[in-house]
């Protein structure tokens, strides 16, 4: 039996989480960009629609293969083409990238580091 993880918003409904458990996660580094060239156009449409759901902060350069497999999967699925593993491939695809309402729950994005008071105080000055 697969042993699931509560999303962090559940467990402070339930007055269960620990945030000595929290994970520091690292933000994503680099911009995701244009589509590559290798996509058809329906395929750039669906990069471009799939950059502008993800939730902010959580796309970098590194996701750009996933984000191109994402987006030639949907292309063939609007077109129709898409076989039974194709479509199971591009649920995912959206499930690793946040895309599903299952996944959202489950999605954790990094929060800017805090600065020390020295280095605020510099900052200000």
């Amino acid at each position: 039996m697969v042993n699931r993880v509560k999303p962090t918003a559940l467990k402070l409904l339930q007055g269960s989480h620990r945030a000595y458990r929290d994970q520091e996660l690292i933000p994503p580094v680099g911009e995701v960009g244009e589509a590559p060239e290798s996509l058809s156009a329906a395929g750039r449409r669906c990069w471009d629609e799939l950059v502008a759901l993800a939730l902010p902060d959580t796309l970098g350069a590194s996701d750009r293969w996933l984000l191109e497999m994402t987006a030639a999967l949907m292309a063939r699925l609007r077109a129709g083409t898409a076989s039974a593993s194709d479509i199971g491939q591009l649920r995912n695809c959206l499930g690793d990238m946040g895309l599903t309402p299952s996944s959202k729950l489950r999605l954790t994005v990094a929060k800017p580091r805090k600065t020390t008071s020295r280095l605020a105080a510099l900052k200000h000055a």
